[in-house]
C-alpha cells in the first residue's frame, strides 16, 4: 500500500527547507528570534486516564525562529519549538501503564506573521502557519499478575498547526525584546508494523525572547 502520509511529510519538510534557505539568500532583511518559556499542556495531552491521554505535564520550552521581512508589517519563515514534558500518572490508550521517560516534542512550523506599530518602537503581532511534529512516545512500565510489562518509546510524527499573538519592543535599530502567547496543536502516530499509537498533543506556549535583526 502506498505511504501517503509519509509523502504529504516529505513535501512539508521539503518546502520548509525552500523557505529556509529563501531567507539566508535575502539575509539583508532577516530576523532571528530566540525563546523560552512555558510549555501548558491542554486535554487531552494534560489529562490523566487510561483513554485518548496524555498525562503531560507543564514543561519549559525553548524556541527559534529564522525570518524573511517583506515590509515593516509581514515577514515570513521559519519557527522550531522544543519541549520535554514529564508524565503524571498512567498513558492512554494502550492502558494504565507508569511512565519511564517524559515525552519529547519537536515542531518544524512554516510562519507567517504580520505586525501592526503601536508606538515610537513598539508593535503588535499576529503569527500562524502550518508544520509537522516529531514526537517520542515514552516507554513505560505496568505490573500485572506479579510481573512487569514494558513497553518501548516510540517515535511518531504528524501535522501540526500553530498561532499565536505577541509584542516586540526594540531596545536599539537591530534588538528587541518580545512577549509571546502561543497556541500548538498536532497529532502525531504510529503506524508501522501493525503497530498504531496516537495522541493530540495541544499545548498553550508563554514565552519572552529577544530578536536580532540582520541588516
Amino acid at each position: 500500500m502506498l505511504n501517503t502520509n509519509g509523502n504529504i511529510k516529505s513535501k512539508i519538510l521539503l518546502f520548509l527547507s525552500m523557505v529556509l534557505f529563501y531567507d539566508l539568500g535575502y539575509s539583508q532583511n532577516v530576523y532571528v528570534e530566540f525563546g523560552l518559556g512555558a510549555g501548558i499542556p491542554l486535554p487531552p495531552y494534560s489529562s490523566t486516564g487510561a483513554v485518548d491521554v496524555g498525562n503531560a505535564k507543564t514543561a519549559v520550552q525553548g524556541n527559534v525562529s529564522i525570518a524573511y521581512r517583506l515590509n515593516e508589517g509581514i515577514s515570513m519563515g521559519l519557527k522550531g519549538i522544543f519541549m520535554q514534558n514529564k508524565q503524571d500518572g498512567p498513558i492512554g490508550p494502550v492502558g494504565p501503564f507508569v511512565s519511564l521517560l517524559p515525552w519529547a516534542v519537536n515542531t518544524l512550523l512554516l510562519q507567517g506573521e504580520l505586525s501592526q506599530k503601536i508606538g515610537p518602537k513598539v508593535f503588535f503581532n499576529l503569527s500562524a502557519g502550518p508544520g509537522i511534529m516529531f514526537a517520542r512516545f515514552p516507554n513505560a512500565s505496568e505490573r500485572i499478575s506479579f510481573r512487569t510489562v514494558t513497553r518501548d518509546n516510540r517515535n511518531g510524527s504528524g501535522f501540526a498547526l500553530g498561532g499565536g499573538a505577541g509584542f516586540r519592543f526594540y531596545t536599539a535599530d537591530n534588538f528587541a525584546l518580545t512577549t509571546n502567547m502561543y497556541l500548538l496543536t498536532a497529532k502525531p502516530e504510529i503506524n508501522e508494523d501493525a503497530y498504531f499509537l496516537s495522541q493530540r498533543i495541544n499545548v498553550l506556549f508563554l514565552n519572552v525572547g529577544v530578536i536580532l535583526e540582520i541588516k
